[in-house]
């Protein structure tokens, strides 16, 4: 720490090869490299890390100035996972933790505080010998309806009210579909999101299990036989995609994983309405038990891959479809000729724009 005049600095510029170096290592993405290596170009300048008062946080040592809050914060973050450690005690200790080459430290922030995860984070906590960051997942701004949040504008949302309305989770989707792993921004539009919920959620995936459970219930007793070919096929397509799935969920892209989750729902809901189960029922059961069964093994293995997005949706699934969970793991275990599910009922309203 070096002292001019009346504030204090961190040496960042002594710390640029390292820095560099570490950067030239990292697994970060493309956009976020590119991004550093804009400071590191034009070379780094020492760091004021101290403010004069009033402020929050901690004084200086023999100084009437304050520790600039972001001096605080990786500390904080130390101090949360040690307070976590000690309330579950079969989790890692803080010294684990952070001073492991073991451990993965992942930071998730916004564009606007990239210089602070990227330069003076990690060269503090080297001083430390503690675990630099992993991987930085940096997202744009969010908008709304095109603008930019502004409380004197009104061009916001709060949560609670959010909550009031809506399923929280269905906000998750919503930005699952919009978040592609980049920095790019997000906009919050209330027209597109009750159309995209509409069309997406209840159009293609829930009305997978809406068109079939019913009939499962009403005509067959609940009760699963086997796919037919054509059903076998549709089945083979969604497990096709796992590997592919797992990827863009470790890469964040979200918005591919939610794409070709839907496309799939898609196909889904093309077989059942060429198949016809709820006319095929009344001529020939067998059929269309298998047609339904195929539907419910799609619908199972859907319900799977939009967990991570839909918990709250796809463990009402997990209820009807009476199993234990809804695991990645259960990929590999079909439902059995036999099975009963229980009694489908309608989990989710379609929604309205509401004042």
């Amino acid at each position: 720490m070096l002292k001019d005049s009346d504030h204090y600095f961190f040496s960042l510029q002594s710390y640029q090869d390292f820095l560099q170096h570490w950067l030239n290592q990292s697994a970060f993405r493309d956009d976020v490299k590119n991004k550093l290596s804009e400071w590191f170009d034009g070379g780094l300048n020492d760091w004021d890390i101290s403010r004069e008062g009033p402020y929050f946080g901690f004084k200086i040592p023999g100084s009437d100035q304050y520790f600039y809050v972001w001096v605080d914060a990786p500390f904080g973050y130390m101090a949360m996972t040690d307070q976590l450690a000690m309330e579950h005690p079969n989790d890692r200790a803080l010294s684990t933790i952070w001073f492991q080459d073991s451990v993965e430290i992942h930071h998730f922030i916004g564009k606007d505080i990239l210089y602070f995860h990227g330069l003076f984070w990690p060269a503090m906590l080297s001083v430390l010998g503690a675990n630099l960051p992993t991987q930085l997942h940096v997202h744009g701004f969010l908008t709304v309806n095109g603008e930019k949040m502004s409380k004197s504008r009104g061009t916001f949302i709060l949560a609670h009210d959010f909550a009031q309305r809506y399923e929280p989770e269905l906000l998750r989707y919503y930005y699952a579909v919009k978040l592609s792993g980049d920095m790019r921004d997000i906009d919050f539009n209330d027209v597109d999101f009750v159309h995209r919920i509409n069309a997406d959620v209840l159009g293609k995936f829930v009305n997978i299990g809406s068109r079939t459970g019913s009939i499962l219930k009403k005509s067959l007793n609940n009760e699963l036989s086997t796919p037919d070919a054509a059903g076998a096929d549709i089945i083979a397509a969604i497990l096709d995609q796992k590997h592919t799935l797992a990827e863009y969920y470790n890469q964040l892209n979200y918005n591919k994983a939610m794409s070709v989750i839907m496309r799939l729902a898609e196909q889904v809901n093309g077989y059942i309405h060429e198949a016809e189960p709820w006319a095929l029922v009344k001529t020939d059961p067998v059929a269309a038990q298998a047609v339904c069964t195929t539907a419910i093994h799609a619908w199972r293995y859907l319900a799977i891959y939009l967990q991570p997005v839909l918990p709250e949706l796809t463990g009402k699934i997990k209820d009807i479809l009476a199993v234990d969970t809804l695991t990645w793991a259960d990929l590999e275990t079909p439902l059995t000729a036999g099975h009963r599910i229980q009694d489908y009922y309608h989990i989710i309203k379609r929604i309205e724009i509401k004042a």
